[in-house]
């Protein structure tokens, strides 16, 4: 469970560290910049919560399906290059935090 965990914290680490980065760097594609801070915010934030073991963090690790939903509808496919890379990540981290959910109500 350690591992899984740890994994999950590295994945949104990751994805806030991303968000920070075309949040300074912005690209013509993306739309609004102040939605990559407050995800970098959320992003980093979940990770370090579920660092320190914080019990809700594993539901708020669920936060990122939303975006993986909306995205791919709100932008154009031919700009999809920074959501090919965040989908796998985001990907994983929700479903490491899956699996920490069930682990911990069957424990």
């Amino acid at each position: 469970m350690k591992a899984i965990r740890y994994l999950a914290v590295s994945m949104f680490l990751l994805t806030g560290i991303l968000h920070f980065y075309l949040w300074i760097n912005p690209t013509p594609e993306i739309i609004t910049t102040i939605g990559m801070l407050i995800g970098g915010i959320v992003y980093s934030a979940t990770g370090v919560l579920l660092l320190m073991k914080v019990g809700f963090a594993r539901w708020l690790g669920l936060l990122p399906i939303v975006p993986m939903v909306m995205v791919p509808f709100m932008l154009d496919l031919s700009s999809l290059d920074w959501t090919i890379i965040w989908f796998p990540i985001e990907l994983v981290a929700v479903i490491c935090c899956i699996i920490l959910l069930v682990k911990n109500s069957k424990g």
